[in-house]
C-alpha cells in the first residue's frame, strides 16, 4: 500500500486501482443518466502476507490493513 493523497478525503487513496469520470456520453453500463459519473474501481487486497499502514498528519489519522483470510484463498483489505 501506498497513500497518496490530498489533505481531507473520505475514501482512502491506497484503495483505489481506477478511476474515470464520465461528463456526456456515457458507456452503455451506465444506463440512462443525466449528470456525470464517477466511476471507481478498487483494486485486490495482496494475498501472499499480511501488511499494516499508519499515516499520521496535520489532516488527521489513518490506519490501513491487507492479507490473506486464512488458506481459503481469499483475502481482505481495510482502511
Amino acid at each position: 500500500m501506498s497513500y497518496h493523497g490530498g489533505v481531507i478525503g473520505i475514501i482512502n487513496p491506497a484503495l483505489i486501482e481506477e478511476t474515470s469520470f464520465h461528463v456526456g456520453a456515457f458507456p452503455v453500463r451506465f444506463g440512462d443518466r443525466l449528470s456525470s459519473i464517477l466511476d471507481l474501481r478498487f483494486r485486490r487486497a495482496r494475498d501472499d502476507r499480511l501488511r499494516w499502514q499508519a499515516d499520521l498528519n496535520a489532516a488527521g489519522f489513518s490506519l490501513g490493513a491487507e492479507g490473506p483470510l486464512g488458506r481459503t484463498g481469499a483475502s481482505f483489505i481495510a482502511s
